[in-house]
């Protein structure tokens, strides 16, 4: 895996901005979730990388919303957003009669597996009373009741499979082992329940026990001292060469009803379930990298379109106010009044902006025409860096310097809001760009070969411009 950040510091639109790049990314995943933070702990989500989609491994992004002058730290959370599934092939049950009180069974483990999926071993026998094995070193029981038990495990490529030994057995008793494996569940995060029957051709559960709060997925191990030669509803493996039946059922949404499985071809016996409520993991890994920009100029920059990012030299900064949303009210025969508090509302101040003629003022103003929030990115030790942050403007002042000068002004009113969600991508130009641009299809293929050429295209104000 590799995670590097770049910054770029053009003088011209779309303006300053650390590219964050990843490649070689986990095979398994399939996403990549990018966020930036100066401190390490809190993360803030880099706009458009929600979950970007991995192509050969790779992604890539521009931040026009860094912080200036200090350390970025951009993470990396590498995700499969695919569907909690079973991974096979599914490893044969594998059998130990006991030839006493205990007896040991080591199932194989599944191929194909990648870091972060689940492995779990499924141990039943066919003494009701037995005690289940402890959990081996770097193994979980998640849960075990009538004659079977369940453990987990995260897989990596150490992880062994070792010998699990069920005491209280008598001659002739069976041990029976199997192994399954899951992509997207957690291992440990979830519960279990299990249920006895009395003896039938079927395999009853109970209604599942969800998981408050969260995705989830599972499964249902079902045992029966019986064979068959069929089950419905369809399972993903239902082993009968032991001489009894193992059935497993993975379920991608765990929230179901009671039911139950029923065998073709069985004699009544006695049966159990145990099933394992799973929460949902996209996470496969994690990595980092850094990089500290430095802005050489102040910009207003629109968030969700940076082709509208434009340098301007500051001439004015005013007093900066927090309005207050408190109140006091007098009350009939009390002297002090009571007081009703609220948090301080954003700031308020009003940004002057200087430009050296009028095509240049004309640009500026038909930037901010869209009414979007903008995001105020000035140097960190400058007077306007105390404004750094997104606003909506009030009413756009075109003030002009004196009478014979092509000087123009631009008087900003701000009013500090919540950022745009990151949700909501950045783009350099839109299907209007395309055309203002190329006059034929033929011209746009000679001049941008590739889908990621067109990507790289770059408005103008003109083209938010109606009327």
């Amino acid at each position: 895996m590799t995670l590097t950040a770049t910054y770029t510091n053009p003088s011209t639109s779309p303006g300053p901005h650390v590219t964050v790049a990843v490649s070689s990314a986990p095979t398994r995943a399939t996403a990549v979730l990018l966020e930036r933070s100066t401190d390490g702990i809190r993360y803030t989500t880099v706009r458009g990388a929600t979950a970007l989609t991995l192509a050969s491994g790779a992604a890539s992004v521009d931040d026009y919303e860094f912080a200036d002058g200090v350390v970025n730290t951009y993470r990396a959370t590498y995700l499969d957003t695919s569907s909690p599934n079973a991974i096979g092939p599914w490893q044969a049950a594998t059998v130990t009669t006991s030839a006493g009180a205990s007896a040991s069974v080591t199932p194989a483990m599944p191929t194909g597996l990648a870091v972060g999926d689940a492995v779990f071993v499924q141990i039943a026998n066919t003494k009701s009373t037995a005690s289940p094995p402890a959990a081996p070193t770097g193994w979980i029981l998640l849960a075990s009741a009538n004659a079977m038990a369940v453990y987990g495990a995260d897989w990596s490529a150490s992880l062994t499979i070792p010998a699990f030994t069920v005491t209280g057995l008598a001659s002739g008793d069976k041990v029976i082992g199997k192994v399954i494996a899951m992509r997207n569940v957690a291992s440990v995060l979830g519960n279990a329940q299990a249920q006895a029957n009395t003896a039938a051709t079927v395999i009853a559960w109970p209604a599942f026990s969800a998981i408050a709060g969260s995705a989830q997925a599972g499964f249902i191990m079902g045992f029966s001292r019986t064979i068959n030669t069929g089950v419905s509803p369809a399972v993903n493996s239902n082993d009968t060469a032991t001489g009894y039946t193992l059935i497993n059922w993975v379920l991608v949404a765990a929230s179901y009803g009671s039911g139950a499985f029923t065998l073709t071809g069985a004699t009544s016996a006695t049966s159990a379930v145990l099933q394992v409520n799973l929460g949902i993991r996209a996470l496969v890994s994690q990595e980092t990298g850094t990089v500290t920009p430095a802005l050489t100029g102040c910009w207003i920059k629109d968030p969700t379109a940076p082709y509208l990012n434009r340098p301007v030299i500051t001439t004015g900064v005013a007093d900066i106010t927090n309005a207050s949303r408190s109140g006091t009210f007098d009350v009939i025969a009390r002297t002090l009044p009571i007081a009703v508090t609220d948090l301080y509302g954003g700031r308020k101040s009003t940004l002057t902006v200087w430009t050296a003629d009028p095509d240049s003022m004309s640009d500026l103003h038909d930037c901010q025409m869209n009414g979007a929030v903008k995001f105020i990115h000035a140097p960190k030790g400058s007077r306007a860096a105390d404004l750094t942050g997104y606003y909506v403007f009030g009413d756009l002042d075109k003030q002009y310097i004196a009478a014979t000068s092509r000087h123009r002004q631009l008087v900003l009113p701000l009013t500090e809001v919540a950022a745009p969600s990151a949700s909501l991508a950045a783009v350099t130009g839109t299907y209007n760009s395309v055309i203002a641009q190329y006059a034929t299809y033929n011209a746009l293929l000679a001049a941008k070969a590739t889908y990621n050429d067109l990507l790289s295209i770059v408005g103008t104000p003109g083209e938010i411009i109606t009327g």
